[in-house]
């Protein structure tokens, strides 16, 4: 009787799983059942600023300043096979603190990658840096218009065209107001450690 290998164990090399992996699952670390990391998407190493060669085979408290807080979150509600939308914090390689979004399961849930974890990670200071500019765009807007129709006004020739252009700045005021009252119901501050577990 001739002993034969195991097909899943020479085609899913852990190799093919830094190659593969990240690059289909977008923001993900994959870790083996030790909680050690294996791979980094692409987003995950620009915004911690490691390479996957400084993060292989490192802890997962590695990239929480070598504290047990990624660990615990982890182990804690891996308990169920998966969890979703757990905030905490991770430390880059420059020694900044980011926010994070945290959505992770087992592999084998899904497929034979049994022993693997995969952990999706929502960069939430990028998001609210893109919602900012996007709010602040929502604000110069109306604001340019407005400037624009006044220098019309100023610039008129006679008083014909006025009531047309007092209700265009009225309606560029109106939204320029929605977009104030919407920042004020915006977030503010970061989520503390103890809060986000």
């Amino acid at each position: 009787m001739s002993s034969q290998k195991d097909i899943s164990s020479i085609l899913i090399s852990e190799q093919a799983i830094q190659q593969v992996l990240p690059s289909i699952l977008v923001d993900t670390i994959v870790l083996d059942e030790d909680y050690k990391i294996i791979a980094a998407s692409e987003n995950v190493l620009d915004y911690t600023g490691y390479t996957n060669d400084e993060l292989k085979n490192k802890p997962i408290n590695f990239l929480s300043g070598g504290n047990e807080e990624l660990f615990t979150l982890l182990k804690s509600n891996l308990a169920a096979g998966y969890f979703c939308e757990k905030r905490g914090r991770m430390l880059t390689k420059g020694n900044n603190w980011i926010s994070v979004s945290l959505t992770g399961f087992y592999m084998g849930l899904i497929s034979d990658l049994n022993g693997l974890i995969a952990l999706k990670i929502k960069n939430l200071d990028k998001h609210d840096n893109i919602n900012k500019q996007l709010h602040l765009k929502n604000l110069l807007d109306p604001l340019t218009s407005l400037r624009s129709l006044v220098n019309l006004i100023k610039e008129r020739k006679n008083n014909d065209e006025l009531e047309s252009l007092i209700d265009m700045m009225t309606e560029r005021t109106n939204k320029l107001d929605e977009h104030l009252s919407q920042l004020s119901y915006l977030p503010c501050g970061e989520t503390s450690s103890s809060d986000a577990k």
